[in-house]
């Protein structure tokens, strides 16, 4: 297998977290279009924040690593095939298929939502795209830093931007 000796964190697991994935996947997207726009400076920015990503993880599974090498490898030939064939790959890299980014991990499931109470910042919370008023306004009020300042106070208008704002106004 070879991987212990290059680093005991490196795991042949496959990824399943969709959070990794997403960091993952949103690399490749950069990657690929930066590089398609000759925007080179910023497609290596994209790899090294991926890095730093990677440096968080308690295991790092081969096949995030290999997405990278094979994204890195235009930009380091010469290292890449030699991390390329170090993870147990046969071959070179120049006969490989170029890692394709897929929407369906760039695709935020849930958004941040500001909830201000008279238009001054009091809590912010998740909830899931696209995400009725109702629904919102409910969780809001739930947050003890809305309900700190709403109180027993009328709700006169409730200002809603989908996926980004809610402000509630008070008397």
């Amino acid at each position: 297998d070879g991987l212990p000796k290059l680093h005991p964190s490196l795991s042949r697991a496959e990824i399943h977290d969709r959070a990794k994935l997403r960091v993952m996947h949103t690399m490749l997207r950069k990657v690929q279009e930066d590089t398609e726009a000759l925007r080179f400076n910023t497609a290596i920015a994209a790899m090294m924040e991926y890095v730093n990503a990677l440096y968080k993880w308690e295991t790092r599974p081969v096949a995030a690593l290999e997405a990278l090498i094979l994204v890195l490898s235009p930009y380091a030939p010469h290292i890449c095939e030699e991390l390329w064939s170090r993870l147990g790959n046969e071959g070179s890299l120049a006969y490989c298929e170029w890692p394709e980014a897929k929407e369906q991990f760039l695709v935020d499931e849930e958004k941040l939502v500001v909830v201000q109470v008279n238009g001054k910042v009091r809590a912010k919370i998740t909830v899931p795209v696209d995400a009725e008023q109702d629904d919102v306004v409910s969780r809001a009020l739930a947050e003890s830093g809305v309900q700190k300042f709403v109180g027993d106070k009328t709700v006169h208008k409730k200002i809603f931007v989908p996926n980004r704002l809610l402000n509630l106004v008070v008397r």
